[in-house]
């Protein structure tokens, strides 16, 4: 082999392994992997409001670390609002109790939006008795397979934010703006009156 076929050679297992390499990285932002669904991991679902602009693939988090991931959003046929099925890894099958919350947040002003879970009581704490008199089911203590998440806060919309306070700001400005005092109505100066 001369000097000019294995500088080739080098320069071409070079490439191939930035390719490889560009690969793995782009599997790694995506959340996959080349062994597919390998983890034990468990399935629950949760009802919002407003899913604001969660997708699937979005990570599930406990407290800023990955545990999960969203893996469907559908429309719930009875309610009409979206369903979204997390899946949970196995390592917290078990460990988490059945009141957990879950609530859509933001990372950062602009960022993606991802599902936040917060751990509830820890029912090994509780008698049966003592459940059942806070409102839990004293058969179900953790969340597992096919559980459904009750206590959800949906996302808050940054744009929705911005209309209510821009709508606000101008009814304010067109009240003070007008140079009148005031009108209560009859009632209220009725009541007034007899607070005085």
């Amino acid at each position: 082999m001369n000097r000019t076929n294995r500088f080739e050679f080098i320069v071409g297992l070079f490439m191939l392994a930035g390719i490889a390499a560009a690969v793995v990285l782009c599997l790694n932002v995506a959340g996959l992997s080349f062994a597919g669904n390998s983890d034990d991991g468990f399935d629950v679902t949760a009802d919002f409001d407003d899913i604001g602009g969660l997708k699937e693939m979005s990570p599930v988090k406990i407290g800023g670390v990955r545990i999960g991931r969203v893996s469907s959003i559908i429309i719930n046929p009875q309610t009409l609002s979206p369903r979204v099925t997390l899946h949970i890894s196995g390592k917290f099958r078990g460990k988490l109790s059945a009141e957990t919350s879950a609530s859509i947040l933001t990372s950062g002003i602009l960022g993606e939006q991802y599902i936040d879970l917060t751990p509830g009581f820890d029912p090994k704490s509780l008698s049966e008795e003592e459940c059942e008199a806070i409102g839990c089911d004293p058969n179900e203590k953790y969340i597992d397979e096919s559980h459904v998440i009750k206590d959800t806060k949906s996302a808050m919309i940054l744009e929705k934010l911005i209309g209510q306070f821009v709508y606000n700001m101008g009814a304010k400005s067109s009240d003070s703006g007008d140079g009148k005092a005031e009108e209560k109505p009859a009632s209220d100066a009725a009541s007034g009156k007899k607070e005085q």
